[in-house]
């Protein structure tokens, strides 16, 4: 859904529901005004203050447990989620009071007496729901659902009003829950309904409570094409429609729980599942099926049963295979394109039995005219009880068409509907008509039509402005759904507070204050006085922080007076330090905060805990949360931003890239994101300050070339700025920013990159210089592996090693093989020896045709033709054709040198494969296809006892070649992402965290995985600390870092480093984010939370007394020994 930013009008911001609602109710009461003013009381959201509106999200309410049997299902069902919803604590909505009051029109009032109108109203705008499987147009829903325009890709749900409400991300246990990108969308069909019913393409149906945005209740589908929704529809039942062309599961849910009721597969067609279309009418299902140059079948199921009730054909030899069909109501509605280039629009009644069947069609030109539709034609269905759809030109026009579908034929609305129209139908007093809100400028337009003639009824007809608000509008509550799909994510230190700024820049004198347009040598060991020495042509400071400053001769009169200033200035800065100090202490002392809208605290604080989250989504968009209290700091959405496409394994991914963090005062921290244009498919990059979300200078650049490859540059320039080197298909070098380029220039001859394509073929290049100083790449290595290649992971840049080697129980040390350009490859291919039986099932009926009193031997030759039935191929033709892998490949390819370090192969396995390289080992994740359960391996690779010089280059000596310990484990369970944790000096040991499909994220210390675990333990393993080989992982419940809080759908896991070395933060994404810290060797260096101070006061005192005392005493008694 689209989002936009704060200096754009956003035209669904000046469009509210409630107003069509108003205006309706006020005609249906006979009220003689329907136009909505600010003195009315409507509330319209503006994102002319996104920033601060978006910035807070409120908590998820507890939702009831349910105890029936579910599907796969999440933690709104878990231990902590025990109470149950008391919506009258919910704040109620202000909305207008014409001369009904409008809560009952949506629904949000507690009478049991409905107003036979408002049935009419609320049936009619129930349908507006449906629009959101059209991603071409605005709808609205209560206040208002925001839907796109253009624009697919965002995920928004809001609801506007005027309460005071704070929308924090902010959960007391550090997750949240989504569901995702909408698909379906339904009202409550309750008389006093007060939720809504989606269905999004990660295969989710959920409840949301209308009053606060809550998931009241969510169920999570099977994953994949098994899963995926292609029906919603509510009455006392919701019903949905689920799976693929080989399994279609009609399930039904109870609307107040979620808990299933029935569950029913549909019969198995020949047809593409894309062309079924389902509708409901009371009890019973439709199922219609658009068969090409044919007709169509229409099957009627019971609901609630599965039986099958009727079915028929209805003739339809003008739907073509290339026909867009689309279902609304009870009437299909199809454009094709007939062998003389002609554009046919039909429609057909599927209701109708074959005999009554009546069908209209007619040249597309007859109701448009001559216009550029072609293939590219949409055809999108109108929410509402009336037949209607929309038809849109081909790209480069947002007209719109609409064709109302009357019983006497389709009819084209005189009207052409712009890109900014929302529309619904309704019936009113036995008329269908067409309700209309044009949104331009800043006037909202609000009219009705009727459909049979096209007339205008003045009774609902009005316009609005939507800046008079003002203030008064405020958003009731927003779920940002596109933090479902995030694709990138890093975690950055906040700056220091402004008097550690004071502190920093008190002590951050340059040279220039001693001498000019020199560079700085640093010493060490120095302990003089300021003092000034005369050499033949340098003179030198020497300052009391054991510092040289060199100058030439020139400046020893800048040098003296820059000393002066220096005082100077100190003086001030320490006064000006001092107000800082001064004013934050009575802040701190008479508790003053922030005012609304703005974040306070986002400093550093002593431990390096509080960081910003720096989000990148599917949708393009981009976020800054806080890490403790989880409120959105900011968010900005980038045009046409889509992320690149592993063709793999079907990964979304973009890259964002650290160039400067808050460590290099006065400079602002500054990030750099990767992505495609979703137009043209190539790259573009937006440079922006991560505390902000502002762009820098360059801000959004659209580079023009495919990006074949990236790496951040491992020296900053003098800004303390990392730039970025782009590799085109071209294998053209480019640096972004220009001031990075000449940081790139001197370290080219250091420089390398590599390229791992798809089919298995890796590439090195090395960076150059031409003569006339361009940057180049030239290709120095090529590594055919003939395999297609799923994965490749490096090493994680912020780790560091901080133990060379490992102690054995001998007192001797095996040193690690630390190479810090290995990269693992994991190729998957079929075996070329391992062969499968293939059964021909069509020979089978002829064996049961031999005849029962054949003799023994006769019975010897059907054995014989039993046997030839099994064809035995070599896996290569079997995999091709049926699309398996039974080979699993791991590489260890050094890509500075092209040299394949290790390499091992694991038969009948299969992915996904999941890695997690660090240090000198590798750990990860395959499928056993033949015992069909789920292995860890652990590699770990040493150079021996006696380490290696790697400092000094010599070409006579051969590479070394490593020693490789490795095992296998067995982990009952299936792995979704793993991730190791890091630590500011990798002091701490390592452990693994390893997502599991149950939902629980499982730390596994190295212990258990260490591939030196022997099968006996001898006492010099014992004393080194290594347990007894186990070929089960264990899962405590213990380990769980995540308790009983159920993750659904994890996508990956992010660490990052904090100032305690004991400490690693954890943020878990997917469907849900959780996040947490651990401490893999406890917290070595914190004090217990229950730590006695006043004993230790106590104790520390006393011993102090007693050193004393004693001194005093000891002293007396040497005297005393002196004088005898």
């Amino acid at each position: 859904m689209e989002y936009w930013p704060s200096d754009t009008p956003s035209p669904l911001a000046r469009t509210s529901c409630l107003e069509y609602l108003s205006i309706l109710k006020s005609s249906l009461t006979g009220s003689q005004s329907a136009s909505a003013s600010a003195e009315d009381g409507f509330t319209v959201v503006s994102d002319r203050k996104s920033n601060s509106a978006s910035s807070n999200v409120r908590e998820d309410p507890p939702v009831q447990r349910s105890r029936a049997r579910k599907l796969l299902t999440d933690d709104q069902h878990n231990e902590d989620n025990k109470e149950v919803i008391n919506e009258e604590n919910v704040d109620e909505i202000t909305l207008p009071t014409p001369s009904v009051p409008v809560q009952d029109l949506v629904e949000l009032s507690d009478q049991e007496e409905q107003d036979p109108a408002e049935d009419k109203v609320r049936h009619s705008f129930n349908s507006i729901a449906h629009a959101q499987n059209l991603s071409t147009r605005p709808t609205c829903w209560v206040g208002r659902l925001l839907s796109p325009t253009n624009d697919p890709t965002q995920h928004v749900l809001a609801l506007t009003g005027s309460p005071n409400t704070n929308m924090l991300v902010n959960i007391p246990n550090k997750k949240r829950s989504y569901i995702g990108k909408l698909k379906f969308s339904n009202f409550d069909a309750a008389p006093n309904g007060k939720r809504v019913f989606l269905a999004t393409e990660e295969n989710v149906v959920a409840a949301l409570n209308l009053k606060s945005g809550d998931i009241l209740w969510r169920h999570v589908l099977e994953k994949g094409s098994e899963g995926v929704i292609r029906f919603l529809s509510v009455d006392t039942d919701v019903v949905t429609v689920s799976g693929d062309k080989d399994t279609l599961l009609v399930r039904g849910w109870d609307p107040s729980g979620g808990i299933l009721q029935w569950e029913w597969p549909l019969p198995k067609t020949d047809h593409r599942v894309e062309d079924t279309h389902w509708y409901m009418s009371g009890s019973k299902l439709y199922q219609v099926i658009p068969v090409a140059l044919s007709h169509v079948e229409v099957t009627v199921y019971n609901v609630g049963t599965g039986g099958k009730i009727s079915a028929h054909s209805v003739p339809a030899k003008w739907i073509a295979d290339t026909s867009k069909c689309i279902l609304t109501t009870s009437y299909l509605a199809c454009v094709s394109t007939t062998l003389d280039g002609k554009t046919l629009f039909g429609v057909l009644d599927v209701m109708d039995s074959e005999e009554e069947a009546q069908f209209w069609s007619k040249p597309l030109s007859e109701f448009i005219g001559k216009t550029p539709l072609g293939p590219t034609l949409s055809v999108e269905p109108v929410p509402g009880p009336v037949p209607a759809v929309i038809m849109r030109e081909a790209a480069g026009n947002n007209a719109r068409y609409l064709v109302y579908l009357s019983p006497k034929g389709p009819q084209l609305f005189p009207k052409v509907l712009s890109e900014y129209t929302s529309v619904v139908t309704v019936v009113l007093e036995g008329q269908h008509v067409l309700l209309q809100a044009s949104h331009s400028t800043d006037v909202v337009e609000i009219t009705a039509h009727v459909l049979e003639t096209g007339e205008t009824i003045s009774d609902l007809v009005g316009s609005t402005h939507a800046s008079p608000l003002g203030p008064s509008s405020k958003l009731v509550w927003v779920r940002e759904e596109a933090l479902s799909s995030i694709v990138a994510v890093e975690m950055l230190e906040l700056p220091v507070s402004d008097t550690d700024a004071a502190i920093e820049q008190e002590f951050d004198h340059k040279e220039s204050e001693y001498c000019s347009d020199t560079s700085v040598v640093w010493g060490r060991g120095l302990k003089k006085k300021i003092g000034i020495e005369l050499m033949t042509n340098n003179v030198f400071l020497w300052k009391e922080d054991a510092s040289i400053l060199s100058c030439d001769n020139q400046s020893v009169g800048a040098a003296q007076w820059g000393t002066f200033a220096g005082i100077l200035g100190m003086f001030v800065h320490r006064i000006s330090s001092q107000i800082i100090q001064l004013r934050s202490s009575l802040m701190a002392l008479l508790g003053d905060r922030m005012s609304e809208g703005q974040s306070s605290g986002l400093v550093r604080d002593e431990f390096g805990l509080h960081k910003i989250i720096v989000a990148a989504t599917a949708s393009g968009k981009l976020f800054g949360i806080d890490n403790l209290s989880g409120e959105i700091l900011w968010q900005r959405r980038l045009e046409d931003a889509t992320p690149f496409l592993d063709q793999a394994t079907d990964r979304k991914h973009m890259v964002l890239y650290v160039q400067r963090t808050t460590r290099h005062f006065p400079h602002p921290a500054q990030c750099l994101l990767l992505f495609q244009d979703k137009n043209t498919g190539k790259g573009s990059l937006f440079i922006f300050n991560p505390f902000t979300g502002q762009p820098t200078s360059e801000g959004l650049v659209k580079l023009g070339f495919r990006i074949k490859q990236s790496s951040l540059l491992h020296q900053p320039n003098k800004e303390s700025l990392r730039g970025v080197l782009l590799l085109d298909d071209s294998n053209n070098i480019h640096v972004f920013p220009e001031s990075t380029r000449e940081v790139a220039h001197n370290i080219a001859a250091s420089t390398f990159l590599f390229t791992g394509e798809t089919n298995g073929t890796l590439t090195g290049y090395a960076l150059t210089l031409s003569p006339s100083e361009h940057l180049l790449v030239t290709e120095v290595w090529k590594l055919h592996i003939d395999q297609p290649t799923i994965e490749v992971v490096g090493k994680n840049p912020m780790e560091r090693v901080h133990s060379q080697g490992r102690v054995l129980g001998d007192r001797s040390v095996l040193y690690k093989y630390v190479n810090p350009n290995l990269v693992a490859v994991v190729t998957q291919a079929p075996d070329p020896v391992h062969k499968y039986a293939v059964i021909n099932d069509d020979d089978d009926d002829d064996d049961d045709d031999d005849d029962d009193d054949d003799d023994d031997d006769d019975d010897d030759d059907d054995d014989d033709d039993d046997d030839d039935d099994y064809y035995y191929y070599y896996f290569t033709l079997y995999a091709a054709a049926n699309g398996q892998r039974d080979l699993l490949s791991i590489f260890l390819v050094d890509v500075v040198s092209g040299a394949v370090v290790f390499s091992v192969v694991h038969k009948r396995a299969k992915g996904p494969v999941h890695l997690v390289h660090s240090e000198n080992w590798l750990v990860y994740s395959l499928f056993n296809d033949k015992f069909r359960r789920t292995e860890v391996v652990a590699l770990e690779l040493y150079e021996g006892k006696t380490q290696s010089n790697t400092t000094a280059f010599s070409s006579v000596l051969s590479p070394i070649q490593p020693i490789v310990d490795r095992q296998a484990f067995i982990l009952p369970a299936t792995v979704e992402a793993m991730k190791e944790t890091i630590t500011e000096k990798g002091i701490t040991s390592k452990h693994i965290l390893v997502a599991l499909s149950t939902g629980g994220v499982v730390e596994l210390p190295w212990v258990f995985l260490d591939p030196r675990r022997p099968f006996t333990l001898t006492p010099e393993m014992r004393e080194e600390g290594v347990i007894p080989y186990m070929p089960e992982l264990p899962i405590p419940s213990e380990s769980i870092i995540n308790y009983n809080q159920t993750l659904m759908r994890i996508q990956g896991i992010h660490t990052s480093p904090s100032g305690l070395e004991s400490t690693s933060l954890v943020l878990v994404y997917g469907l849900d984010i959780f996040y947490t810290r651990v401490a893999p060797s406890k917290t070595f260096d914190v004090l217990k939370e229950d730590f006695d101070y006043f004993l230790i006061t106590v104790v520390l005192t006393a011993l102090l007394l007693a050193s004393y005392v004693t001194k005093k005493l000891s002293s007396k008694k040497a005297l005393k020994q002196a004088w005898k």
